[in-house]
């Protein structure tokens, strides 16, 4: 868990997370940008997920995701772990696609072919996100 909050720092996505909500926030009554930014903010978190699962496998990173799931899923909601798992589709999306990953590797596949079944949605909306604003 921790070199997922690593990759966070390391990419910089503290200053886009803020840069988004900036213009989410300018742009509030727009039903497109939040669902793009929502779909960023998975990319996001499955890009850090990645990163924490090269140290070990992408099952044991799922394993943890899981824990903290159980951990905090009971706890008052003023202790919950704030937006853990509040992006698109949420915990069982990154566990799958941590598992997938896992599989990928496995089979020897290299860290830049595409894990998911369906187009990478990350940096197209970041570019959705940003034309929209900028219209």
């Amino acid at each position: 868990i921790l070199r997922h909050e690593v990759a966070h720092i390391r990419r910089g996505d503290l200053w886009a997370a803020f840069a988004q909500r900036l213009v989410l926030a300018l742009y509030w009554w727009s039903p497109f940008l939040r669902w793009i930014g929502s779909h960023v903010d998975a990319a996001r978190e499955m890009a850090c997920d990645r990163y924490a699962a090269q140290g070990s496998s992408g099952r044991q990173m799922a394993a943890a995701l899981i824990l903290v799931a159980r951990r905090h899923g009971s706890a008052h909601p003023s202790e919950r772990v704030v937006g853990a798992f509040a992006a698109v589709g949420g915990l069982r999306s990154r566990v799958e696609e941590l598992l997938r990953w896992d599989e990928c590797m496995q089979r020897g596949c290299d860290e830049t072919t595409p894990h998911r079944e369906t187009r990478p949605t990350g940096p197209v909306a970041a570019l959705v996100l940003v034309a929209g604003a900028l219209a």
